[in-house]
C-alpha cells in the first residue's frame, strides 16, 4: 500500500495546490497556516507559463464539478491515492508487481467509492446524487 502513496503522491500534491489557489491573489496558500506564499509567477519561473495556465483551467474544471465540497474532494484523494497508473507519465519500473494483492486493494478503494454516493445521496438527495456521481467519476 505504501508503493501507492509513493506513485501518486506528486499528483496527489497537484490536486491539493489546486485547492490552495487563490485566483483574487494569483497565490498559493495553505488557510490558517503560516506557510508562505507561492505565487503563479512562481510556478511560470519553476516551470512555464503554459502549465500555470493549464492547471488554472484544470482548477476550474475541478472546482466546477466537487463545488468545493471538501469531503467529496477528500474522499477522491483517498481513492486517487490508492490508484494504479494514475499518471501516464509512470516509469515502467514502477508498475506493480504481481506480489502486491491489487484485488484486496480494489475492494478498499470500491469502500470508498460507495462512501462518495452515500455521502452525495446523504448531502443532495436522491435525485441529484447520481448526476453528481456521473460528473465525479467521468471527468
Amino acid at each position: 500500500i505504501i508503493i501507492y502513496c509513493k506513485l501518486n503522491l506528486l499528483t496527489i500534491c497537484f490536486l491539493h495546490s489546486i485547492f490552495i489557489y487563490d485566483p483574487r491573489t494569483d497565490c498559493y496558500r495553505e488557510q490558517d497556516t503560516i506557510d508562505p506564499l507561492f505565487s503563479g509567477k512562481d510556478w511560470i519561473k519553476t516551470l512555464n507559463k503554459q502549465f500555470h495556465n493549464e492547471m488554472k483551467q484544470i482548477r476550474n474544471d475541478l472546482i466546477d464539478i466537487f463545488q468545493f465540497d471538501d469531503i467529496v474532494i477528500k474522499l477522491f484523494y483517498v481513492i486517487l491515492l490508492f490508484s494504479n497508473r494514475i499518471s501516464l507519465n509512470q516509469a515502467p519500473q514502477c508498475i506493480l508487481t504481481s506480489n502486491i494483492n491489487t484485488l484486496s486493494i480494489f475492494k478498499a478503494q470500491n469502500i470508498f467509492v460507495d462512501l462518495v454516493y452515500r455521502y452525495c445521496l446523504h448531502q443532495y438527495g436522491s435525485n441529484q446524487a447520481p448526476i453528481l456521481f456521473l460528473r465525479y467519476i467521468n471527468k
